[in-house]
Parts: structure tokens; C-alpha cells; sequence
């Protein structure tokens, strides 16, 4: 009995896996037509399924859509579920690598949340020191410093 419930349970598996391997394909075939109505829609069905959707939203919320405060949401799922980097799989530190400087970058460059972004780049900094983006991240806190010490001046009076 127990044998027939195991192979249940393997093929409703493989059954799920391949459904969300099939939407994330026509996702695929849908962005690279550039229809993004389309491609959220089929993201939008996986996305608790696999935290590379979330991605994938975030990113057409910022690039194709201009829609910060969304894109950052879904940069924000990916953080609060990868809380720990070092429990994470090297496929998921990827995600959150991304997703921490792209949050940090949303914030500082189009929220207007310079303390949010200055302590991001700063946790990127301290996690990931030699990532071909810590440059990126050095120079974004050398513009963000003006700005946290403006803000430390202000406190003080």
C-alpha cells in the first residue's frame, strides 16, 4: 500500500513540476514577443511555486512597466523568503543577490528611500564583497552618503 501511495505522490509531483514547466515556457515564449500582459499572466499562475517568477514579475514591473513600488514587492518576496543566504542552494543565492541590489537600487534611484537603499548596498557589500556588482554597489554609496549624513545632521540638531 504503502508503495502504490509513494507512486502516487511521485507522479502528482512530476504532473505539478510539469505544469510549472510548461507555464513558465509559455512565460518564455510570451516576453520574448515582448507580450507582457501575457508573460504576467503566466507568471502570475507559478509564482508561489518557484521564486524565480517573483523575479521575473519584478523585473517587467521595472523595466516594462515603470512600476517601482511593485517591482519592489516582488524583489521584497524573494529577500523574505531567502532570508538566510548562507542556508540558501547556489540557484537560489543567485535570486537573492540579484534581488538585494535591485531593491536597493529601486530605492535609492526612484523611490526616494535613500536610507532603505544605503542600508541595502551596504548589506550587499558585506555579504557578497567581491559579486561583479559590488562596484556598482560602492559607487551607488558614495552618491547615497550625501544623503545619510544630511539625514544624520538633521537628527542631531
Amino acid at each position: 500500500m504503502k508503495k502504490y501511495i509513494y507512486i502516487l505522490l511521485a507522479g502528482l509531483s512530476f504532473l505539478i513540476g510539469s505544469n510549472i514547466s510548461s507555464d513558465y515556457n509559455q512565460f518564455k515564449n510570451f516576453r520574448a514577443i515582448e507580450d507582457y500582459d501575457e508573460s504576467l499572466k503566466m507568471l502570475f499562475k507559478i509564482k508561489n511555486d518557484t521564486l524565480v517568477a517573483n523575479y521575473n514579475i519584478a523585473e517587467i514591473y521595472l523595466n516594462e512597466y515603470s512600476n517601482y513600488t511593485i517591482a519592489l514587492d516582488y524583489f521584497s518576496i524573494i529577500l523574505d523568503s531567502l532570508d538566510r543566504v548562507s542556508e540558501n542552494k547556489n540557484e537560489n543565492l543567485e535570486l537573492y543577490k540579484k534581488s538585494l541590489f535591485m531593491s536597493s537600487y529601486i530605492c535609492s534611484n526612484y523611490l526616494g528611500m535613500y536610507t532603505k537603499g544605503f542600508n541595502g548596498y551596504n548589506s550587499f557589500l558585506e555579504q557578497f564583497p567581491n559579486d561583479e556588482l559590488s562596484e556598482s554597489a560602492k559607487y551607488e554609496l558614495e552618491i547615497l552618503n550625501s544623503f545619510e549624513q544630511s539625514k544624520n545632521n538633521l537628527l542631531k540638531k
